[in-house]
């Protein structure tokens, strides 16, 4: 049976220096693999160690090395393990029937027990497995999945204003512009009547006496001098009405 055969060690990256020197993390492994029916898969790795402890983990040297096969609804498919060789390399073959379904699966390398809180961090290695299809075509149908999934944007009904709401509101401006033109009206009416500083109800000293007052006299039987302001014939009147002669001590 053919094998391919996918592997990035850091050795190969800087020829013949130490992989530890410039590893950040635990584990180096391959690039993603596109993977073709019928093929078997060997992942080769590298552990990078700095004074005889795992970088990053702190453990010795001596322990197993594991690796997990997750599909990519994250179940869990298969599980190796292995001694580490003397340059602290792996090298795992997963058979071919691992992989029953076509798309993507992720491959997770430990260093000593794995450990779930482990996953896609700096302490473990991971490769993407594409089985029967390749990366860029399965990103895509995994894109139009997710918009047929997703929920349709809701669409935000027209606005109606209501005919019943429309008059309403034309009643309530009306009433207010009603009640605006009135009061404008009756200010200009008793300004043209009393003048600017008419002093009350009555009027001052300084406004003309009204053509009602004038009126009110006569009807109440004042036969003497027209008064000339509007307080002066109010108090007249209040005095006709009283019962008094309207007259005043100036008269």
């Amino acid at each position: 049976m053919r094998l391919v055969l996918f592997s990035i060690l850091a050795v190969a990256m800087v020829g013949l220096m130490i992989p530890s020197v410039f590893a950040e993390n635990t584990i180096e492994l391959n690039s993603p693999i596109y993977h073709e029916s019928g093929d078997n898969i060997i992942i080769k790795g590298h552990v990078n160690f700095e004074n005889n402890k795992a970088v990053g983990l702190k453990i010795p040297t001596g322990l197993l090395s594991t690796i997990q096969v997750y599909t990519s609804n994250d179940r869990l498919v298969s599980t190796f393990s292995q001694k580490l060789t003397s340059d602290h390399s792996f090298s795992y073959t997963i058979p071919t029937d691992k992989f029953k379904e076509k798309g993507k699966y992720v491959v997770y390398a430990f260093y000593g027990p794995p450990k779930e809180t482990f996953r896609n961090t700096s302490y473990t290695g991971s490769v993407d497995i594409f089985v029967g299809i390749s990366a860029s075509e399965y990103q895509k149908q995994l894109e139009e999945k997710q918009k047929q999934e997703a929920p349709p944007t809701p669409q935000k009904p027209p606005t109606v204003i209501p005919v019943f709401k429309w008059l309403s509101d034309a009643f309530g401006w009306a009433m207010f512009l009603g009640i605006l033109i009135f009061s404008v009206v009756g200010i200009a009416y008793i300004i043209k009547v009393r003048g600017w500083d008419w002093g009350g109800t009555y009027g001052s000293w300084n406004t003309p006496t009204s053509s009602r007052q004038s009126w009110k006299l006569k009807n109440l039987g004042y036969d003497g001098p027209m008064p000339q302001s509007s307080r002066d014939a109010h108090y007249r009147i209040k005095d006709l009405l009283r019962g008094g002669s309207g007259h005043s001590d100036d008269d």
